[in-house]
């Protein structure tokens, strides 16, 4: 979150504030004051959102967890971030000779403590008003609706897996799985897998809410972000992944 330097003065009387400002995982940024807690973590995250252009006060920002020095806008977080890890499978399958990947169906579950339980995407729901999660899928729906094709080529294993540890996506066990498959005599020739798009993103998601829930003085949040990413478990993603078959 970052405040501008008024603002970082008056977090800094109060106790609570000053509390807040000690967590690493959701910092408090001044606009250009120097801050008086995690000097090193505050000073170089200010850096790269000054670069990225996303230096203002009052932004609340979301930590990329598959680019750790990107950051996105709260607000757009949760679509932002499904997609990418959508692209991230696609240069996966890339490296792993696929000629096609594709979106072949979206889901969003909710907290059990929602109604409804899950929605579809491109589904419409009859209280729209009151089913958070039903409205941000149909608004994820325009974002997934994705189709990557490629010309195909040899199975890049090693390149695969170095690509999944480079963006924090080896615990991701049906990416690993798929590259094992890739490997040996009779590699699998289609491949489908599900997803969760948001399970990445979501502690950073999280911790941005818990610092704008403390300092709500001090942040511009969209409300609908704020019901929307407190009501969603999981944004569910089925991917079919197709290879070429060898010539025989």
């Amino acid at each position: 979150m970052v405040v501008s330097d008024q603002d970082y003065k008056l977090v800094l009387q109060d106790p609570d504030g000053v509390e807040r400002l000690e967590d690493r995982e959701a910092l408090v940024i001044p606009y250009a004051a120097k801050p008086e807690v995690n000097e090193s973590d505050v000073e170089a995250t200010r850096a790269l959102l000054r670069s990225a252009g996303l230096l203002a006060s009052g932004a609340l920002l979301v930590q990329n967890p598959y680019e750790v020095s990107s950051y996105v806008p709260a607000g757009e977080a949760l679509e932002t971030l499904a997609v990418a890890k959508y692209h991230h499978l696609a240069v996966v399958a890339a490296l792993l000779g696929a000629n096609e990947v594709k979106v072949t169906d979206a889901k969003v579950e909710r907290r059990r403590s929602d109604t409804g339980g899950s929605a579809r995407i491109g589904a419409k729901g009859a209280s729209a008003d009151v089913d958070v999660s039903a409205e941000f899928a149909s608004e994820l729906a325009a974002h997934l609706r994705l189709e990557t094709e490629f010309a195909g080529s040899e199975p890049e294993p090693d390149a695969a897996l170095s690509y999944l540890q480079e963006h924090n996506l080896l615990g991701e066990h049906s990416m690993a799985a798929l590259v094992e498959l890739r490997k040996g005599k009779n590699p699998v020739v289609r491949y489908q897998l599900t997803l969760d798009a948001a399970k990445e993103s979501q502690r950073n998601i999280n911790s941005a809410l818990k610092v704008a829930t403390a300092l709500p003085k001090f942040v511009e949040l969209d409300g609908e972000f704020r019901r929307a990413a407190s009501s969603i478990e999981s944004v569910k993603i089925t991917t079919e992944i197709r290879f070429p078959r060898a010539a025989g």
